[in-house]
């Protein structure tokens, strides 16, 4: 008999005592079965996956499976349109295909010295082409003098460097440190106070790295934007440093049209920066931050990250009364921040003040 008949049995049947309690026990036992018995052994199941320790074995099952995935292909070089190619793979294979044409420069690739689809002309990019090493040339000796400030400095041209007017203010003595720790003596060639810019030339020849192209065009509010510098060398080190943020405003404290005021943060050491755009072009000189005790007592409220960037407009001036030639942006798509990063950050150097 079903669960229901036994209950009608039970409430309407004339039943001895007897079969009564029979009867009871018979409908307590189904009553489990019914309503307990398989919730119990789904329950099961759902504590079973909810585990800790299930949760931590599929994560490191995945995690394996990807690895041996990633392993699999380690040695390929792959497009979005089919084409693959067993490794080794070269760089200079992937440069001929590009080159000769049989890969399209914004065609979708996959390398594993990338790590994620990119397009083929970022193996140019991230990868040049090898030349031979140089002469070893003797490290100059160590620059006399306390260092008493630091700021950064940038390539613009063959042994010219751009940095902030105020980095250098009130002192003779500076030089730039290369990223491969040697350091050079400079010389201003021109300066401008009132924008706070100043250009400086190396004193001796150097192998200079890559010079970082100037924008001419004016970014727009809400703009990605990024600098590369030295903030805090002392206790921070001194590999350079990358911090990025948004064009706040295309004009500076109380509308200045000289500067843009940028959320990117700054620090001490971070003056004379380059401010970088997502297509490469440089289109600032990071100069300042707001003064935070000043506007407290001004205001009774504490700014946070205010922050400005004198515009590369001024600097052009400066370098084409001097006769420097520059390079210009050409870039006309977004390039990753981390592919910019590790094109310049060899262009970026520390400028060492001493007493």
């Amino acid at each position: 008999m079903s669960f229901n008949e036994l209950v009608r049995v039970r409430d309407n049947a004339v039943l001895s005592s007897d079969v009564r309690k029979v009867l009871e026990k018979v409908l307590k036992a189904k009553e489990a079965d019914r309503l307990f018995g398989k919730g119990l052994e789904e329950r099961a199941k759902e504590l079973f996956e909810a585990s800790p320790l299930v949760k931590e074995l599929r994560q490191f099952a995945q995690e394996e499976a990807q690895r041996v995935e990633d392993e699999k292909r380690e040695n390929w070089f792959y497009t979005l349109d089919g084409q693959s190619q067993e490794g080794p793979v070269s760089l200079n294979m992937i440069r001929n295909l590009i080159q000769s044409g049989k890969i399209h420069k914004n065609t979708l690739v996959w390398y594993p010295g990338l790590g994620e689809w990119s397009k083929a002309y970022s193996v140019e990019l991230l990868f040049p082409k090898q030349k031979a090493p140089p002469p070893t040339k003797e490290t100059p000796p160590s620059i006399p003098g306390k260092i008493v400030g630091t700021g950064t400095g940038w390539f613009v041209a063959p042994g010219v460097v751009v940095t902030n007017y105020h980095v250098i203010e009130s002192v003779r003595n500076f030089s730039v440190a290369l990223r491969n720790g040697v350091e050079i003596p400079v010389q201003p060639i021109s300066i401008d106070r009132v924008n706070d810019i100043a250009i400086l030339r190396a004193t001796k020849e150097i192998e200079s790295p890559k010079y970082l192209p100037l924008s001419s065009k004016t970014e727009k509010q809400g703009a990605r934007v990024f600098t590369l510098g030295f903030p805090h060398a002392d206790v921070l080190g001194q590999k350079s440093k990358l911090t990025d943020g948004l064009v706040s405003s295309i004009t500076g404290l109380e509308d200045d049209h000289r500067f843009y005021q940028i959320s990117v943060p700054l620090q001490a050491g971070n003056s004379g920066g380059p401010l970088i755009n997502l297509r490469g072009g440089v289109v600032g000189i990071v100069t300042a931050k707001l003064s935070a005790v000043t506007i407290y007592n001004a205001t009774g409220d504490l700014p946070e990250n205010v922050n400005y960037a004198v515009k590369t407009a001024y600097l052009k001036i400066l370098l084409d009364s001097e006769d420097i030639q520059y390079e210009e942006e050409n870039e006309k798509e977004s390039i990753p921040i981390e592919m910019l990063s590790e094109l310049y950050s060899k262009s970026i150097a520390m400028v060492l003040v001493r007493n």
